[in-house]
């Protein structure tokens, strides 16, 4: 099976001269398809600045990233923004919702575009919102929504596009055990059952056991 994404010898430096640092160093990595791995790693280890590169949202200063077999260094602007739009799906600790919209629009606005009609971005977000046991929050706002429910919204809008990859970057970071729990068996779920792959990032070792497979960074590197 061809990995869905590939990193090979990757470097990514900040700052120049004597500020010259390597946040990711010489780091070679793929993903399987229908996959959860878990990138372990504390603060500062580099796990952020991979996660961007292999999720095409940050170019590497050297090196290469496939995805879905295409390499992504020798795409312009634009269909480099459509693969990532169509195929690639985004989870932040900081949730990352719209104030002025409501939770089925915040998830229906990634695929919002001119001559897009409405009503089926709304049942597709609708639909996808009530399979996570929130459709009795469809019109509430953020400033509304629980921690927890804000990170579930997060969730679905990833997932809008049917993408082949997620990436979730600390997730879990600011939700309280059972919230936790509620979005690491979401994920979970998504491997299992919508042949999805996910790349977690996250620095907590009680995560380890919800993935298939862990891979520990420290200053730039991955270790044994």
């Amino acid at each position: 099976m061809r990995p869905v994404v590939e990193g090979h010898n990757l470097v990514r430096v900040f700052g120049r001269g004597d500020k010259r640092v390597a946040a990711v160093d010489d780091v070679s990595v793929h993903v399987d398809g229908d996959e959860l791995v878990i990138l372990m790693g504390p603060s500062g280890s580099g796990k952020t600045t991979l996660l961007a590169m292999l999720g095409c949202l940050l170019r590497p200063s050297s090196g290469h990233v496939r995805v879905l077999g295409k390499d992504v260094g020798s795409l312009s602007s634009r269909p480099l923004s459509r693969l990532r739009s169509e195929s690639i799906g985004f989870v932040f600790q900081g949730f990352n919702l719209l104030s002025a919209l409501s939770a089925w629009e915040n998830v229906a606005v990634v695929g919002s575009f001119p001559g897009v009609r409405l009503g089926p971005l709304r049942s597709r977000a609708v639909e996808l919102l009530e399979e996570i046991g929130l459709g009795h929050r469809v019109e509430h706002y953020p400033a509304e929504l629980s921690a927890g429910e804000k990170q579930r919204v997060a969730f679905v809008r990833a997932l809008f596009h049917r993408p082949g990859i997620l990436f979730a970057d600390e997730p879990t970071a600011n939700l309280d055990t059972d919230n936790r729990r509620i979005i690491l068996n979401l994920l979970r779920q998504a491997v299992d059952e919508r042949n999805l792959s996910v790349v977690l990032a996250t620095h907590d070792e009680r995560i380890e056991r919800f993935g298939d497979r862990v891979l520990r960074i420290e200053d730039g590197r991955l270790v044994a």
